[in-house]
């Protein structure tokens, strides 16, 4: 016999019903094996190879999912933001299902903004796009969102030089790092 393969274990089927697994690692292994079986008055009914254990495949939800990448992001469980209903995304556009539970005004500003960076892998959104997404979320404030906007930059949680260039809204790394633990909060 040739010597280019190697047994590595072999599942072998007593008349006893008992199966037994061995670990051999060539044919004249596996003979004195069965050699000492019969010694011992065990008879064989079948010999076969183990088969690989079965492996599990745990899906997540995809990369492409906006929902997805703002809970890996925000280091989240995922399935977190449906959960608790705080964030969704329809059509392309983030929605805070619930705009009303965050402390405050420039919580749920910064979550929103969050989710269009991370969500929609949007670098920055313009100061229109934003202001009507903001209107479509229904978040109640006697403050008009120029203001709040620029309470965000005075705060240091929006990018002064994105504004003042081309009336963008960009998240600092600290209005980014604010958004994520209001996410974490909120999502415990």
């Amino acid at each position: 016999m040739s010597g280019t393969y190697k047994l590595k274990e072999v599942r072998i089927l007593l008349q006893s019903g008992v199966s037994l697994i061995a670990e051999v690692d060539s044919l004249g292994g596996l003979n004195s094996l069965l050699n000492d079986l019969a010694g011992e008055k065990f008879s064989v009914q079948k010999i076969s190879t183990v088969e690989p254990p079965k492996t599990t495949v745990i899906t997540t939800p995809s990369a492409e999912d906006p929902a997805s990448r703002v809970e890996t992001k925000a280091a989240l469980t995922a399935g977190s933001l449906a959960k608790t209903k705080l964030v969704a995304f329809k059509d392309n556009a983030p929605q805070l299902l619930r705009p009303n539970t965050f402390d405050n005004v420039t919580d749920a500003l910064l979550v929103l903004l969050f989710a269009v960076e991370t969500g929609l892998r949007s670098s920055k959104i313009s100061y229109d796009s934003f202001k009507g997404l903001y209107e479509a979320q229904n978040i109640k404030s006697g403050t008009p969102m120029r203001i709040l906007l620029s309470n965000l930059r005075t705060s240091g949680y929006l990018d002064k030089g994105a504004h003042a260039s081309d009336k963008a809204l960009t998240l600092t790394a600290k209005g980014e790092t604010k958004a994520i633990e209001v996410l974490q909060q909120q999502c415990k």
